[in-house]
């Protein structure tokens, strides 16, 4: 036999009990007391609260569509900037991946800062010509697709 302290409406009785009931009893005050924690836990934790605390969240609906086409031209630059020659490409790292100055590039070079803004230009002009080329394809594309979903909003409509 073991005694259990049980409280009814405030007051406190020592109850003998059998072993298994003993078992059993303890079990049910340690499942109560994990959900109390757990649920005060969850209070704790909410996005709520979270947020009047200043903690600042991406947004949770964020636009799929802007995702998908930033991604796209995303990819588009990178293949763009690999189809240059490796000078080219070298410059173009340098300066807008690497943050380093036209001044600081020229000195590199040994060359003037002049004659390198001249090369940059002409680097800038062969990737935006290369970027036009590929974004004709992707902008074909979704022209075809759109055509495609309005005609089939206007079988819909028949």
């Amino acid at each position: 036999m073991k005694t259990i302290n049980y409280e009814i409406e405030g007051k406190t009785m020592e109850i003998e009990v059998s072993e298994e009931c003993a078992v059993a009893y303890f079990a049910i005050l340690t499942e109560e007391k994990r959900g109390v924690w757990r649920s005060k836990k969850r209070k704790e934790s909410s996005l709520e609260l979270m947020s009047e605390a200043g903690f600042q969240f991406e947004a949770l609906h964020s636009d799929v569509e802007e995702n998908y086409i930033q991604g796209e031209q995303t990819e588009n630059l990178k293949n763009a900037i690999l189809k240059l020659l490796p000078a080219q490409r070298e410059l173009i790292v340098q300066i807008y991946f690497n943050g380093k100055s036209q001044t600081e590039i020229a000195r590199e070079y040994g060359i003037g800062k002049a004659a390198l803004h001249d090369r940059l230009q002409r680097t800038l002009v062969k990737l935006k010509k290369i970027l036009e080329d590929s974004t004709y394809f992707y902008e074909s594309r979704s022209l075809i697709s759109e055509r495609t979903a309005s005609q089939k909003q206007k079988e819909k409509r028949l």
